[in-house]
């Protein structure tokens, strides 16, 4: 035989008619119940984006679009970066040409940069590739684009830029 627990006033349903420890519930006591219940709930009204429903779901909304905007920023710029001096060195090449000079160009102007300022060019290499790690890191544990925590990138970037580049160049 199992044993049920006694049920509480929570589990019933509450009505006109009902006996409780105070006397009987008329229909008074119900529309009180119900205007009490109606006024502790709050009908959240969103700061930016009209078709969020609650606080965390337009927190994680914006969050989604800063991230998103921020990785289309930074996928642009190498992109643009990479491509623009070939590009304009390349009058009448075909398609073949400039993409078979692409990365000898690129590699050969990183090498100039570095040769002309070592030490920064270490620093600024560490410090992406400490935050395309916890980037990856955090996407590669699960975390949601909506989710990400963008300090800790920013400080994974830093303790590269700061930390890891300059070192390893002394070392």
């Amino acid at each position: 035989e199992k044993f049920s627990p006694p049920s509480t006033l929570e589990d019933e349903e509450l009505g006109p008619g009902t006996i409780v420890c105070g006397g009987v519930l008329d229909e008074e006591d119900d529309k009180r119940a119900v205007e009490e219940s109606l006024s502790d709930t709050e009908v959240y009204k969103p700061r930016l984006l009209y078709w969020c429903k609650s606080q965390i779901e337009e927190d994680r909304e914006i969050n989604f679009y800063i991230n998103s905007a921020f990785l289309l920023v930074i996928v642009g710029t190498v992109a643009f970066r990479l491509t623009v001096p070939t590009l304009d060195s390349s009058r009448g090449w075909t398609t073949g040409e400039v993409l078979f000079r692409l990365p000898q160009d690129n590699w050969q102007g990183y090498l100039d940069v570095l040769r002309a300022h070592p030490v920064f060019v270490k620093a600024v290499t560490s410090g992406s590739v400490y935050a395309l790690g916890d980037y990856t890191a955090q996407t590669t544990n699960g975390t949601p684009l909506a989710d990400l925590d963008r300090l800790r990138v920013v400080r994974s970037a830093v303790a590269g830029f700061i930390g890891h580049g300059p070192l390893s160049h002394y070392w």
